[in-house]
């Protein structure tokens, strides 16, 4: 056969052949190897999603916490002016009219407060001083006279909406109990947008603030051309929703945002926004998509990587930001609750002394002082929590109507001191056993019924209680305490839920209080997925309703909480106590606290102290403060528990002024068998030690 025989028929059937098997063979290839690659595209695009909407969600996150930032830094800037005024309105000057001594010193604290366009003083009717007169003349009808007339009939301050280009900050000039003029500073919108260009936004987010008639008087971005402009009529429309949200917009200069819009509690009618425009805010995203439809699987999986690895890097910041707050919050709890421990302790050990009866009247006044400062110190420290994200709601099982009727028990003394009659009107079908956070509940039942025994004089005070059955076991529970008190104009039920708000300005001279409760009890039912309301009549009394979720549940076996019987003095056990405490105030009142009891104390003023002498001698009780010098009491802690022998086991009993859960969880990790919080009192300390040392030891 010679070569050309390739060139007969068969033979060019089989080569054809051979190529049609071959081009098959790399089609099919390139199918298979396409079948290949799918499912890694396919996950590929689903990585894509989930880190873009894990991106968007974080990115919302930024605005909401960007935007509270703004919000707090334009209510700092307004209620800092607010307290300056505050300051002048008690000066002598005024009470003896002296206008002209009253400008020196105007003058003086205007220095202070470069912002301040001019300074006013009027009475409802004309202007009777003007720290800069210019085109404000003293005779002048006011500028805003309805806010005047405003301020005069709530004795309240006020912030006005922009007019004449000036924003008004007023407050009252109280005399003989009533307000007998307006001070007024003038600020312009200029001052407002420094306080939004200082309030940390990052670049290219877009920063404003409107006032009661949605006009932009603060801006960070075009402040001289939009200034004094009304705001967008989306803006407008977002302002109309209760709280904060977040919504895609176009901006003033047409720019596509997401936005988020938020009212300014302290201010009412007032509002701020940030924008970021959505071109920065979905850059990350674009770029990934990018790289996947242009730069292959390879460089889209290490862009995929890239983006995780920045969210790993937002999520670690925004917990550590987290972790920061929680540590500044305890310090703060430690700071305030460890000088009230002194101050109650030693008035309690003073009561029990030999006094003449003028002497007991002014220890009691001073038990009395330092109680109320104490609940104020709470109500502080629980809004913190609250705005640092940390309170939290437990999922109990108790007995409501053992809750309903405690809380009342609890303010029916101070209701019968003052002859008031106290009703609980319970349900019949409310349900006995519910799961819920009975400690909240109570919260919220001892501020409302507190508030109504001491705006009370006499009458009537009503608690009730009903439910409604929900889905899936769940109930709302709806509570209303009443009382025949002073009552509320209806203008002062809109800030009564405020922060630092009350309804007359005397109420914290008369009553005392931090304005603070009633804010609490909105954000506690608010957390327990209800609300809270109020309805009131001047000179009839008020009706203040709420509402929360709780969760039907069966009774317990053994019940979740049970009271430990008092332990009597002959039966308390005694032993040999190192105490670790670095104020020497509280080692004497730990000392005057225990030693009667038959205790030996030794007194140590840091946690290194206290290890060494854990180490030396044998105990049979630690009592140890958290916050000392040199070593902490976590860290003594845990350095005696690594001592061997009995003396590694020694007990010990944590002291803080730190009440959140994770404090508590930290001492017990440490090996600590039980935490007490200051201020803690005589008896609760005795009874904590009793049982911290345990049976086995000899008795008193």
């Amino acid at each position: 056969m010679t070569l050309g025989g390739f060139g007969s028929g068969p033979s060019r059937n089989r080569l054809r052949g051979v190529r049609s098997f071959l081009r098959g063979a790399r089609l099919g290839g390139a199918i298979w190897a396409l079948f290949a690659l799918l499912p890694l595209a396919t996950y590929s695009l689903v990585l894509v999603e989930m880190v873009s909407a894990r991106s968007l969600g974080e990115m919302e996150e930024r605005l909401r916490q960007s935007t509270v930032a703004l919000a707090h830094s334009i209510e700092y800037n307004v209620l800092g002016t607010t307290s300056m005024l505050r300051v002048l309105a008690t000066s002598l000057d005024l009470e003896r009219d002296d206008l002209e001594s009253f400008r020196i010193d105007a003058a003086r604290v205007a220095e202070q407060a470069p912002d301040w366009a001019n300074l006013l003083l009027s009475d409802g009717a004309a202007r009777l001083f003007s720290l800069r007169p210019g085109n404000t003349a003293v005779g002048d009808r006011p500028v805003d006279p309805a806010a005047i007339r405003r301020v005069l009939a709530t004795a309240q301050p006020d912030v006005s909406a922009l007019q004449e280009g000036r924003i008004g900050i007023r407050v009252p000039v109280m005399r003989d109990g009533r307000p007998r003029y307006t001070l007024t500073a003038t600020i312009p919108p200029s001052a407002l947008s420094r306080a939004v260009a200082t309030a940390g936004l990052p670049e290219g987010w877009i920063g404003t603030v409107t006032d009661s008639n949605h006009v932009i008087v603060g801006r960070n971005s075009s402040q001289e051309a939009i200034i004094g402009t009304r705001a967008a009529a989306n803006y407008i429309d977002m302002t109309g929703t209760v709280g904060f949200m977040v919504r895609r917009v176009l901006t003033t200069e047409g720019v596509d945002a997401m936005r988020a819009v938020m009212p300014l509690n302290d201010i009412p009618g007032w509002h701020v926004g940030v924008s970021v425009p959505v071109a920065l805010a979905l850059a990350p995203q674009a770029r990934i998509r990018a790289l996947l439809f242009g730069g292959g699987i390879a460089a889209l999986l290490t862009a995929c990587v890239v983006a995780i690895l920045a969210f790993r890097h937002g999520l670690r910041r925004t917990q550590r930001e987290a972790r920061e707050r929680a540590a500044l919050l305890a310090d703060v709890s430690h700071e305030l609750r460890t000088p009230l421990q002194g101050i109650l302790g030693f008035s309690d050990l003073l009561a029990r002394s030999s006094l003449t009866p003028q002497q007991r009247e002014w220890v009691e006044h001073q038990r009395r002082a330092g109680r109320s400062l104490k609940v104020i110190v709470d109500d502080v420290l629980d809004f913190s929590k609250s705005e640092a994200g940390r309170m939290r709601v437990e999922a109990l099982v108790f007995d409501l109507p053992t809750a309903c009727n405690d809380a009342a028990g609890m303010a029916q003394a101070q209701a019968a001191a003052k002859g008031l009659r106290l009703q609980v009107r319970l349900a019949p079908d409310l349900p006995q056993w519910v799961t819920g956070d009975p400690v909240r509940l109570r919260q919220i039942l001892d501020n409302l019924l507190g508030n109504a025994v001491k705006f009370t004089t006499k009458g009537e005070i009503i608690l009730a209680a009903h439910h409604r059955q929900l889905s899936g076991g769940a109930i709302e529970l709806g509570v209303s305490v009443s009382d025949s008190g002073i009552g509320m104009a209806p203008e002062m039920l809109a800030r009564l839920f405020n922060r630092f708000e009350q309804a007359d300005a005397s109420t914290a001279r008369r009553h005392g209080g931090s304005g603070l409760g009633l804010a609490i009890c909105r954000m506690l039912a608010v957390e327990m997925g209800g609300a809270i309301d109020a309805e009131s009549t001047p000179g009839q009394g008020s009706r203040f309703h709420f509402t929360i979720r709780l969760q039907s549940a069966e009774a317990p076996v053994v019940p979740t909480i049970v009271a430990k019987p008092q332990l009597p003095m002959a039966l308390r056990v005694t032993g040999k106590i190192l105490v670790a405490e670095d104020v020497r105030a509280n080692q004497i009142l730990l000392r005057e606290f225990l030693a009667p009891d038959g205790h030996v104390l030794k007194m140590v003023e840091d946690g290194a102290s206290a290890v060494a002498a854990a180490e030396a001698e044998d105990f049979d009780l630690v009592v140890m403060d958290l916050n000392m010098p040199v070593m902490d009491g976590l860290t003594a802690a845990r350095a005696i528990r690594s001592i061997a022998g009995r003396r590694g086991r020694v007990p010990i009993l944590a002291m803080t002024g730190d009440v959140t859960p994770e404090a508590h969880i930290a001492c017990l990790k440490a090996g600590m068998r039980a935490v007490v919080t200051k201020p803690i009192g005589a008896e609760a300390l005795r009874r904590a030690v009793s049982e911290a040392i345990g049976p086995g030891r000899a008795v008193a």
